[in-house]
């Protein structure tokens, strides 16, 4: 009888990792960095640095371009918020490849701070230059889209407050002062609109906030912005907390032609005055009800008369607390070529203010798109990495925004930004005289980057 010859059984393929082995080929974590680095140099916002920072450019070391594309880049990518990762990159051919340039030539931690340390404070108007180009540009392609889709844009409102940039441990760096809160650090100020930094001061921690004329060297240069793309005849608004309550200021606005919305005071002369008024309900939410009274009011500091509101908030259901014990806010509106007496909407200017709370947002997704610790012990270094940041910082909404079609990116913190439009494989591989950069399947579908490569390529151009 025959035996019978059994086949071997083949083992399974086992679904684990096996071993870790090295390799030479051309491979990146941080892929949509490619992405950026095009829509980078498209935008046209290299040319801008480059007359900025000419003078003070070294004639040995990097080139000034690729020092300033390099740190632009590694600040949106985010991987490390310190300048040691940028030692850590220069062995990696892969990130070399990624944003363009030899290996020879990624630059250092070293390197940059030699070069901020050549940069005097008088830079900052220049800077702030390069911020409203940007804003002139976002605001053209806005208003176009609200034109297009039947709601032309009329109004632009200015977010205006200072934030206080922490700078736990740095005992010996210029301008670190105790602020007001508390803690040591800078205390800049900050213009924004719609999540977008358009002009900023870098300042000491020890500065007030409304200090100087600090506010009215941002806002002059905007309002004048504001005026060239949408035409003399734009209404432009300007929203603060009660820092800016000072009574030269909002002169100052309204000799401009500019209204405002900001916070006012609960003293004496508030108390008494809505002693005499009613408050009326406004509206319920189902989870806040808000009551207002509105009054004109003239204090000895005043040139003129302002109109002032005052709202209370009480949670639906329960009764009125005592005036002096409830949850109250008070602002002051000045409207544009109408007298304080004139009659006004109430309900739509209380929305509009308690907007105020998402102007909040943009610190906070300023801070985290970099953590508050600056790098540099002078402040004129400090005040121009800030400004660097700032830039970083609103070029990676705008790569969003002009990229991608997804509207829930558009308004993401920096963060969801790194992880859904960066955070991805990829390998470089070389075909003929072409370097392509190779992306998994579900990616490429999922974020549609035939488009995205496209677009980049096509985005709106900043001239110089």
């Amino acid at each position: 009888m025959q035996g019978h010859h059994h086949k071997p059984k083949h083992r399974p393929m086992p679904t684990h990792i096996s071993a870790v082995e090295p390799t030479r080929q051309l491979m990146t974590g941080r892929a949509g960095l490619a992405l950026l680095r095009v829509y980078l140099h498209q935008r046209g916002l290299m040319p801008l640095l480059e007359r900025v920072f000419r003078p003070f450019r070294s004639r040995r070391g990097y080139p000034l371009a690729s020092l300033l594309s390099q740190l632009l880049l590694y600040l949106m990518d985010g991987t490390r918020p310190c300048l040691r990762g940028l030692d850590e990159k220069r062995g990696d051919p892969g990130y070399a490849r990624l944003i363009g340039v030899h290996l020879s030539q990624l630059i250092s931690s070293h390197a940059v701070k030699r070069f901020f340390y050549r940069i005097p404070r008088a830079v900052a108007p220049a800077l702030n230059a390069v911020l409203r180009r940007m804003f002139a540009a976002r605001l053209q392609r806005y208003a176009a889209e609200r034109t297009r889709a039947g709601r032309p844009l009329r109004t632009v409102v200015l977010a205006m407050d200072s934030k206080v940039w922490k700078q736990p441990g740095a005992r010996v760096r210029e301008g670190v002062c105790p602020t007001y809160r508390g803690v040591r650090g800078f205390h800049p100020l900050l213009v924004f609109w719609r999540g977008d930094v358009v002009a900023a001061c870098f300042r000491p921690g020890n500065a007030h906030t409304h200090r100087g004329d600090d506010a009215r060297r941002l806002l002059e240069p905007l309002f004048a912005t504001i005026r060239r793309v949408l035409g003399p005849g734009a209404r432009i608004f300007v929203r603060a907390d009660a820092g800016f309550f000072d009574g030269q200021l909002f002169d100052w606005l309204a000799e401009q032609g500019v209204g405002f919305l900001i916070g006012g005071r609960w003293d004496k002369a508030t108390r008494q005055a809505c002693a005499r008024s009613r408050f009326v309900p406004l509206f319920d939410d189902g989870s806040v009800r808000v009551t207002a009274t509105t009054f004109v009011q003239s204090r000895p500091r005043w040139s003129k008369p302002y109109r002032v509101i005052v709202t209370r908030t009480f949670r639906p259901g329960t009764q009125p607390p005592l005036l002096d014990l409830e949850p109250r806010s008070v602002f002051v509106l000045h409207r544009p070529g109408r007298e304080p007496t004139a009659p006004l909407d109430l309900e739509r200017w209380v929305r509009r203010y308690r907007r105020r709370g998402r102007d909040e947002l943009g610190f906070r997704a300023l801070v985290d798109f970099w953590r508050e610790s600056l790098p540099f012990k002078r402040f004129a270094a400090n005040q121009a990495f800030f400004f660097l940041l700032l830039l970083a910082f609103n070029l990676l909404r705008a790569f969003a925004e002009d990229s991608f079609e997804d509207p829930r990116l558009h308004r993401a913190y920096p963060t969801t930004l790194r992880r859904r439009l960066l955070d991805f494989a990829g390998r470089i591989v070389r075909r003929g005289r072409r370097w392509i950069l190779k992306i998994p399947e579900p990616v490429y579908a999922a974020l549609r980057l035939e488009r995205v490569w496209v677009r980049v390529h096509h985005v709106p151009v900043l001239l110089c």
